[in-house]
């Protein structure tokens, strides 16, 4: 009985692909960047980077409910869409302007589709 339950567990946990936000500032504001990085342990970091380096500022495990609600916005982004470019958003550079690159797995994008604004609005509060 115990086995089965690691092996559903072991399959649970790679439900959840690596997940991370780095927002951008820009020039005119104040000159660190926010990260926050879900594993696929299902640990939260958050961290801020200078000129030194990253820092980390928090390490937290997720609660149930906020796993289901990260996997389920992740499955639902358009990986397709994810672009590291600027034509995408069709403006500044996001050093000058300000923004957030976000990467699930494998794929970055620094213009979140639309499909990715549920995963955002759940790591945000992670965001500086």
């Amino acid at each position: 009985m115990a086995l089965a339950c690691q092996a559903c567990g072991a399959q649970h946990r790679a439900e959840l692909p690596a997940i991370s936000a780095t927002q951008f500032n820009g020039n005119a504001r104040v000159p660190y960047l926010y990260r926050v990085t879900v594993t696929p342990e299902a640990i939260v970091r958050q961290r801020i980077g200078h000129a030194g380096g990253w820092q980390t500022v928090s390490r937290t495990p997720l609660t149930r409910s906020m796993r289901a609600q990260l996997e389920s916005a992740a499955a639902a982004i358009d990986l397709s869409a994810m672009r590291a470019d600027n034509v995408a958003c069709h403006g500044l550079p996001l050093g000058d302007v300000g923004g957030v690159v976000l990467r699930v797995g494998s794929h970055t994008s620094n213009c979140a589709p639309p499909s990715a604004q549920r995963l955002l609005n759940l790591l945000s509060p992670y965001l500086g």
